[in-house]
């Protein structure tokens, strides 16, 4: 039951550790960017806005998942 409750926990760190890629991925598919310019100053804006919080949430997710299998997944 344990392994079970492990896996929901990092299941659940990795969706919302990941929301602000879907959310620039989203943009980037709404805004359907057409040629070399265009795509380059949205990676651009991806990069500036997200990119530190990106970062930083999956630094957070690595850790809370090593944690979290560390001390529960083998018992």
């Amino acid at each position: 039951m344990r392994f079970v409750g492990s896996l929901l926990v990092s299941i659940l760190v990795w969706v919302v550790a990941l929301i602000p890629l879907w959310i620039f991925l989203s943009i980037k598919t709404l805004a359907n960017p057409q040629g070399f310019w265009q795509n380059f100053v949205l990676f651009g804006l991806g990069i500036y806005v997200l990119g530190a919080i990106q970062t930083v949430l999956l630094i957070t997710g690595l850790a809370v998942t090593v944690i979290v299998w560390l001390q529960y997944g083998d018992k």
